[in-house]
């Protein structure tokens, strides 16, 4: 396992399925509170990954990091593409009006 994995520990972490930012006391100070994230003992998501990152072999690793870096990479590229287009249109949409200066 990575040392920098920020899913590191994920599995063992303490937490409460039933608790909520309403059940706590309110912070005392003038700083905001920290919003923290907490899995629930169930979450699909969560059990899998750990499931993944014990048992599978290292070249399965490395091809699934892979896997997910190309999906970011597209994603990335049809945001540009759309943030283009949407430039373009809104370039097209003035027109320019050419006045003489006498």
């Amino acid at each position: 396992m990575a040392p920098d994995d920020p899913f590191a520990g994920l599995g063992d972490m303490p937490h409460d399925p039933f608790s909520s930012f309403e059940d706590r006391p309110p912070p005392t100070g003038g700083s905001p509170p920290k919003v923290e994230h907490q899995c629930v003992a169930f979450c699909p998501i969560c059990r899998t990954a750990d499931v993944i990152r014990a048992a599978a072999p290292p070249e399965f690793q490395e091809h699934w990091q892979a896997l997910q870096r190309e999906g970011l990479l597209a994603a990335r590229s049809l945001i540009d593409a759309y943030i283009r287009h949407l430039e373009s249109q809104r370039s097209a949409a003035a027109p320019v009006e050419d006045i003489p200066i006498e």
